[in-house]
């Protein structure tokens, strides 16, 4: 590995980057009891790691908050495996997961040097929009591209074309619009009022994003006519049904009276089926929690990662009841320390609105990218502070 040039290493970490997030999720492993597998992007994370190490660059890229991130993940879920009810293999399994999303952050902060940021952000883009209009014009309904739905496939685009613009400083009509068009074709209404929302917090100039809202028109139009036609237009119908106002008080009140999930899918016909069934993974996880007898613990230090299931489709239901008060802070405080970069505020935005119904950080390809974000980040900020220095 020391016979490398720096150009060669940045092709070969760039590449493997492109692969590891764009490739589909396959098993070569088979795991028992789990619904995942150890995949080909475990192995290329072990790669990146010990490029990583074997490059002993001097500085090794550890910050204090990202080691108090882990350390406080690793103490709920090892808490929660010992005290509370749940799947300890599902919540062993999510520490592995854990381990390695930080690992591979870390291990991109230490060769962050040698890799092309843009290039990457612009073949991934550049791959999910042809795997998705290949798959619109094939007849299938909704595109995942080359990922594990819609909603993760419109979640990765987005976090890469809205820091693409920020790491460019410009292009902003091309970052915003990709993100815009793909949430209509993928048919993700969350990503839609994610990615609007992110774009009204750009910049304080209506006109500057206008032609974005343009292009949100036009897709729409394209979407309805030469796609699907009007009738199938009835996804943007359901999210918007008078009768979700219903669901919704029935899940609060079941989860105030702990009755379990069997009541709130009484409106299951009459109300958003998707957002039914979110309601009752999480009356599930709520219901679970309140199984456990430690109540001042898991009031702190919630219940542990994973105590239900991978994907529970709602992070702050599971930041709230797996990892506590004391993880809700830490998250809230990492977010307004991320507001103040104005730059990365659409990002945060994004995926704000992105929490409220999915459960982004649960999706490997998505933590893999938002690791790619991180370190790249910081390599860019740590760049501009020299800069500085030396003027």
């Amino acid at each position: 590995m020391k016979n490398l040039s720096n150009s060669n290493l940045g092709l070969l970490v760039s590449f493997l980057l492109i692969l590891i997030i764009n490739l589909p999720k396959v098993d070569l492993f088979a795991i028992p009891g789990m619904r995942q597998g150890i995949r080909i992007d475990d192995f290329i994370v072990i790669i990146i790691c010990i490029l990583s190490v074997n490059l002993k660059s001097g500085r090794f890229f550890l910050p204090k908050k990202i080691s108090i991130l882990l350390f406080y993940i690793l103490f709920s879920s090892s808490l929660g495996v010992m005290l509370h009810p749940g799947s300890d293999l599902v919540r062993s399994f999510y520490i592995f997961r854990v381990i390695e999303y930080f690992a591979f952050a870390i291990a991109l902060g230490n060769i962050w040097w040698y890799i092309s940021t843009i290039r990457i952000i612009n073949i991934t883009i550049i791959i999910q929009f042809i795997a998705i209009m290949i798959d619109l014009f094939a007849g299938k309904a909704r595109s995942s591209g080359t990922l594990n739905g819609p909603w993760e496939v419109i979640t990765v685009v987005g976090l890469l074309s809205f820091y693409g613009q920020y790491y460019m400083g410009r292009d902003k009509l091309k970052y915003f619009s990709i993100p815009v068009l793909l949430a209509i074709l993928t048919q993700s209404r969350t990503a839609i009022f994610a990615v609007l929302a992110s774009i009204s917090f750009s910049t304080k100039s209506i006109f500057k994003v206008l032609p974005i809202f343009i292009t949100l028109i036009g897709s729409m139009t394209f979407y309805v006519i030469f796609l699907t036609g009007p009738d199938q237009f009835q996804w943007i119908k359901s999210a918007l049904n008078i009768n979700n106002i219903e669901l919704f008080i029935g899940f609060i009140e079941s989860a105030w009276s702990n009755k379990g999930s069997g009541e709130s899918i009484a409106s299951l016909d009459s109300a958003d089926p998707s957002l039914a069934i979110r309601f009752v993974i999480w009356l599930d996880l709520i219901s679970l929690y309140s199984e456990s007898q430690w109540l001042i613990l898991k009031a702190l230090f919630g219940i542990g990662l994973g105590s239900k299931s991978i994907v529970v489709d709602g992070f702050y239901i599971r930041l709230i009841f797996e990892l506590g008060l004391v993880g809700v802070f830490i998250y809230v405080k990492l977010m307004l320390e991320l507001w103040r970069n104005t730059g990365l505020r659409p990002i945060l935005v994004f995926l704000t609105v992105t929490c409220l119904t999915l459960d982004p950080y649960s999706s490997s390809k998505i933590a893999y990218c938002l690791g790619f974000i991180w370190a790249s980040s910081k390599q860019l900020k740590d760049t501009k502070h020299n800069l500085m220095r030396f003027r």
